[in-house]
């Protein structure tokens, strides 16, 4: 499984290249090379599955985390194309993209604007543990490969984010 990510609020025009490479190294390149890591043995054996943890962000645009989001976009569309060239050796690559979770890069509820609190049709933000149960519920079915889950509470999408 693969997790990881950091979120720095920024304007694009503000952002350097080093801003860009802290960004895509912690939240692109290190599934890279963990996913290049686990898959030699994943291939001996016959079998395995990686579960990548992208975000919404990766899908739906956000005007305060242009590079972020670009990042998590990379992260579905390398859950594909590994699910294609490994599936038929045993492997399956599956991806989850979460929206507003209770978790250190987003703001509690309280914290939450009320704006982006009334696009979630269930009034809240998710929990870790309802990811997990993703997570689980990927890692016990044999059929799913190469797809991304959305875990949003049914969030009504436009332009995703905390716009000043």
């Amino acid at each position: 499984i693969n997790n990881v990510g950091i979120l720095p609020l920024k304007d694009f025009l503000d952002q350097t290249e080093d801003d860009y490479s802290k960004i895509m190294d912690t939240n692109f390149k290190s599934y890279v090379f963990a996913t290049k890591s686990a898959l030699p043995s994943m291939l001996r054996k016959g079998f395995g599955h990686i579960i990548n943890i992208a975000s919404i962000a990766g899908i739906h645009a956000s005007p305060d985390s242009v590079i972020y989001g670009a990042s998590k976009a990379a992260i579905i569309h390398f859950t594909s194309s590994i699910a294609a060239q490994y599936g038929s050796q045993g492997i399956r690559c599956n991806c989850i993209s979460p929206g507003s979770i209770k978790t250190r890069l987003v703001p509690t509820d309280e914290e939450l604007p009320e704006s982006e609190l009334r696009k979630i049709p269930l009034g809240r933000e998710g929990s870790p543990s309802e990811v997990a149960d993703i997570v689980v519920w990927l890692l016990s079915t044999e059929y799913i490969n190469g797809t991304n889950i959305v875990i949003d509470g049914g969030k009504i999408h436009g332009v995703w984010g905390w716009a000043k």
